[in-house]
């Protein structure tokens, strides 16, 4: 057993008074458009985990169980998102990363990765982007979520969180 000197416990441990509590990670689905106008075609849901990474204030225990996703294909808007995002304060805005989650049973999960990946993939090759307002269903407060890719992986996703505040005009 390996005990730490209690000189050195005391300053690694903050007291309890200083914790910061951590969140507890959203997780949910993301539900894609049926792809084919034709009646039988059904949306589908893609189960993720968002962690929060910047700005701890995107009160993710307030977020609908599904973001109902709406994909935004205009030629040059991905690059318009970054050139806007350059251009805002640090923390002005909650960042999320997106993940897909581990669902229950091995193929069930190999099949949420596969659509998962082929989501971040479509979005990053097609130059799109998606955006969720927190409700379609019924009038809720402005924003939502805005979702583009990164270009190092397809394993992730970046989230914009606009808590109480409007998509920018340009989406």
């Amino acid at each position: 057993m390996f005990r730490l000197p209690t000189h050195l416990s005391e300053s690694l441990v903050p007291p309890p008074a200083g914790q910061v509590p951590q969140s507890q990670p959203w997780r949910g689905a993301l539900v894609l458009p049926a792809s084919s106008p034709h009646p039988s075609a059904r949306p589908r849901e893609i189960w993720v985990t968002a962690a929060e990474t910047e700005n701890d204030n995107s009160r993710q225990e307030n977020w609908p169980a599904r973001f109902q996703l709406q994909i935004v294909r205009r030629p040059g808007i991905l690059r318009e998102v970054h050139a806007w995002l350059a251009q805002l304060q640090p923390g002005q805005l909650s960042r999320c990363m997106i993940m897909p989650d581990r669902l229950p049973g091995a193929a069930a999960s190999r099949e949420n990765q596969t659509n998962f990946e082929g989501l971040a993939l479509r979005l990053i090759q097609e130059d799109m982007v998606a955006l969720s307002p927190w409700s379609i269903n019924e009038p809720s407060s402005p924003g939502g979520l805005l979702i583009y890719p990164t270009t190092t992986t397809h394993a992730l996703l970046v989230g914009i969180v606009f808590l109480n505040v409007a998509f920018p005009e340009f989406l």
